[in-house]
């Protein structure tokens, strides 16, 4: 058979994607769930997430693990489950990165009420 072989062009990984907008948008979905919004406008919250993050409607969500997905193993269907690895990275950075940012707002909040406020001049 003559001709060129193909090989696969590695591809840079798409981990370390967590922006301040991929947080605020995971913000975003988890309140919605969380409030019970309607099925429509959850997905649609949690697919804005998926197309920054790269993820292709074939993918595994990195909400699907709420839903079908157990976090302890991949389904034996998905052989290698390479997909189901890089979501639920994904979704253990987004978590991790949302836990520091609730900690640094906290700190704040205790140190604006710390500060006493200036006494007025008599």
């Amino acid at each position: 058979m003559s001709g060129t072989k193909r090989t696969r062009i590695p591809r840079t990984p798409t981990l370390g994607l967590i922006s301040p907008q991929a947080l605020s948008r995971y913000r975003h979905a988890v309140a919605l769930r969380r409030r019970g919004a309607d099925r429509e406008t959850c997905h649609a919250g949690e697919r804005d997430l998926d197309r920054l993050l790269g993820v292709r409607l074939w993918h595994v969500s990195i909400f699907d693990f709420d839903d079908i997905f157990d976090r302890n193993a991949p389904p034996a269907y998905m052989g290698d489950a390479e997909d189901w690895h890089r979501a639920l990275q994904l979704r253990q950075q987004l978590e991790a990165a949302d836990r520091e940012l609730r900690r640094q707002e906290r700190a704040a909040r205790r140190a604006a009420k710390a500060i006493p406020e200036p006494e007025p001049a008599a």
